[in-house]
């Protein structure tokens, strides 16, 4: 992959409110995008519980191979979220260990927050696993942003309309 490719997106997502979480749940989520990838906006984010109460989210192209993953999981106790990512790794299955994490749920967690620092290329695909507590769901939104550190992105206006998942 060359210097060409590195073309970053900045994204918000919005996790709706989660309730009564059962099996092949599919959930919309509201979606903000502040930029554009190759030349194409992230285009479709789905939430799915199985049967463990896990739900994975993911933002895809629609045009765009997809190379790299990062999986996390979601505890909440109380009104404390906390994120642990998982290993990513690249399309040829080599890590990527240059990311930083931070969540809030609205209140100032204990390290400063809310945002995640990826370094990884346009053609991203970012599962996220979020697991309910209690499996209860949750009662306010959770936001997470993903911000890419690269001034070559495309500027658009962002767009809070819930994205309904078909």
């Amino acid at each position: 992959m060359n210097s060409t490719d590195n073309v970053l997106l900045s994204t918000l997502v919005y996790f709706d409110r989660i309730d009564n979480i059962s099996a092949n749940m599919t959930i919309s989520l509201t979606v903000a995008t502040s930029g554009m990838r190759n030349g194409t906006n992230v285009t479709c984010i789905t939430l799915v519980a199985n049967d463990e109460c896990k739900m994975t989210a993911t933002i895809y192209d629609t045009d765009v191979p997809k190379s790299i993953k990062a999986v996390g999981v979601v505890n909440r106790e109380k009104d404390t979220v906390v994120l642990e990512l998982g290993d990513m790794f690249d399309g040829g299955g080599v890590p990527i260990d240059h990311y930083i994490i931070q969540v809030d749920n609205g209140t100032q967690l204990e390290t400063p927050g809310p945002t995640y620092s990826f370094d990884i290329m346009y053609n991203t695909t970012l599962s996220v696993n979020i697991s309910a507590h209690n499996c209860a769901g949750y009662s306010d939104p959770l936001p997470l942003e993903i911000q890419y550190d690269e001034d070559s992105v495309e500027d658009s206006t962002p767009s809070m309309t819930p994205t309904p998942v078909t």
